[in-house]
This record gives structure tokens, sequence and C-alpha cells, in this order.
């Protein structure tokens, strides 16, 4: 199974969650 498909898969992942991450903040802040 080439590991092609889990790298990307995971820095989507990443990506979402730090994005997720920077919402929650932004209104935490804001709140």
């Amino acid at each position: 199974m080439s590991s092609d498909g889990i790298d990307l898969f995971v820095q989507a992942l990443s990506l979402s969650l730090s994005h997720i991450c920077i919402i929650f903040w932004q209104w935490l802040c804001s709140s």
C-alpha cells in the first residue's frame, strides 16, 4: 500500500484542525 494517500490525508486533517483552532480562538476572544 502506498503511503502517499495517508500523507495527504494527515496533511489535510492537520490543516483543517489548525483552521478550526484558529476560528475557535477568534470566537473565544470576540465573546
